[in-house]
């Protein structure tokens, strides 16, 4: 790993990416208005590049290349799977892998994908897209580095806009907890299956609460990346489908509730409405699971027990881990241990658990969150805060984000370094949540 980052012939199609995009940004930062419209900008773009190298070195020192190069490797033999045989390799990008498809379409002459990869269709996926971008990369790891790093700046900034257009807190600590949270652009701007995830999330979020909020305005294109970001969270990490549409639902019916505010009969009716009608999708997702394959309640509760018995009992993942005390795995010996594993999702590692250097930032991250949620739990201007929190949409989407997914995660994991790598894409909305409660503008309403 460490030969092929240090060869020149990979290092300076990366340095050509940096300066062409960083030129480009530079433009766009005067497009934009400068200082005065586009504040942070470019200082969002070189800390994202900055942690994305980061992140490659720190995967080459220490874990001699790990999933990163594997995706990386997979995504070179696409591409001479391309030179050799153009149609096959539309047929890769299509269909899902099989054993039968590795040793028929690839040769040792082209070259193999890691197996392990290979045989996993969502890991797969991520070299297909990979793939796509080393046609105009040179083929080498730096660049597309450079790439994802600077997509996932756009996307954060776009992120980070959209929510400084509804002036809910102050610019600067909306920057803070968008664009500059260190372990969120350590795990989600580099080449890894996290990068892709997090920033289908937040293209979901985006366009999902503009369609909730405006629906008749710019539909098409609402919709077309809404349904984009659905369709990569099903390639690559289907629950998270569940993180993304529960919330906006919720949010919804908070839209609903302040656009009636002053007809109760209508509002009523409208939240009895979803509450049936969210009971009845309920009911037969129940009933029904089977028919929604890989995200039918029983598989996804089963792949979720399966790696957390995995992650809590075997050795071989090393030792920096916690424990779920459980012992019924069934829906409601799950649904019981939810405290401990929110809890999990929400703050750990504790600083006394992150005393290895890989998780000493990590500590410090749970540490500020511990000191934000006790902030916004404190009783002087508490109900007015969960007043503000009723009908905003916004804040609603926030907390059950951060609820559903810190279950999700924290109840999964049982290793603090797999924990915070999945946990990385609620840490903005968490922290938006707890800092608009705390220093929002809607202070400065109330007065006045």
């Amino acid at each position: 790993m460490l030969e092929k980052i240090t060869a020149w012939n990979d290092i300076l199609p990366g340095l050509l990416w940096f300066f062409i995009l960083a030129f480009y940004f530079h433009f766009l930062y005067q497009k934009k208005g400068g200082k005065a419209q586009a504040q942070f900008f470019l200082t969002n773009f070189y800390f994202k590049v900055t942690f994305a190298a980061i992140f490659a070195i720190t995967y080459a020192v220490l874990y001699s290349g790990g999933d990163t190069f594997a995706y990386f490797q997979s995504s070179e033999k696409l591409n001479q799977l391309f030179f050799s045989s153009p149609s096959t390799y539309l047929s890769e990008l299509i269909n899902t892998p099989t054993p039968v498809s590795y040793y028929k379409n690839y040769s040792p002459e082209i070259g193999y994908p890691p197996g392990w990869i290979y045989k996993e269709p969502e890991s797969f996926f991520i070299a297909k897209l990979l793939s796509v971008i080393s046609f105009f990369t040179f083929n080498s790891y730096w660049a597309i580095t450079v790439v994802l790093s600077s997509i996932s700046a756009l996307i954060t900034y776009q992120l980070y806009t959209f929510i400084k257009e509804k002036q809910l807190v102050g610019n600067l600590k909306l920057a803070l907890v968008i664009l500059f949270i260190p372990s969120v652009s350590f795990w989600c701007t580099g080449i890894s299956k996290d990068t892709v995830v997090f920033l289908s999330l937040i293209v979901g979020v985006i366009y999902g609460l503009k369609i909730l909020k405006e629906p008749k305005k710019q539909l098409l294109k609402n919709l077309f990346f809404f349904i984009l970001s659905l369709v990569l969270l099903l390639k690559i990490r289907n629950f998270f489908i569940v993180t993304l549409i529960v919330p906006l639902f919720m949010s919804y019916s908070a839209t609903l509730a302040r656009k009636y505010h002053n007809q109760p009969v209508a509002r009523n009716f409208f939240l009895f409405t979803i509450f049936v009608g969210g009971l009845f999708i309920v009911t037969a997702y129940t009933q029904f699971s089977q028919s929604f394959g890989s995200l039918s309640a029983d598989k996804i509760l089963q792949e979720a027990t399966t790696t957390q018995q995995d992650f809590s009992q075997n050795a071989t993942y090393g030792s920096d881990r916690y424990t779920i005390k459980i012992n019924d795995y069934s829906f409601f010996g799950i649904l019981a241990v939810a405290p401990q594993s929110i809890f999990a999702g929400l703050y750990r590692p504790l600083p006394n658990e992150a005393l290895s250097f890989s998780l000493i930032i990590n500590g410090l991250e749970s540490l500020i969150l511990l000191v934000l949620t006790l902030m916004y739990f404190y009783p002087v201007g508490f109900k007015q805060r969960i007043a503000y929190l009723r009908k905003n949409e916004m804040l609603i989407f926030c907390l059950f984000f951060s609820l559903i997914l810190a279950f999700m995660t924290g109840f999964s994991s049982s290793l603090f370094g797999v924990l915070v790598r999945l946990r990385a894409p609620l840490l903005p909305f968490l922290a938006l949540f707890l800092i608009i409660g705390i220093w929002g503008n809607y202070q400065k309403e109330t007065k006045n």
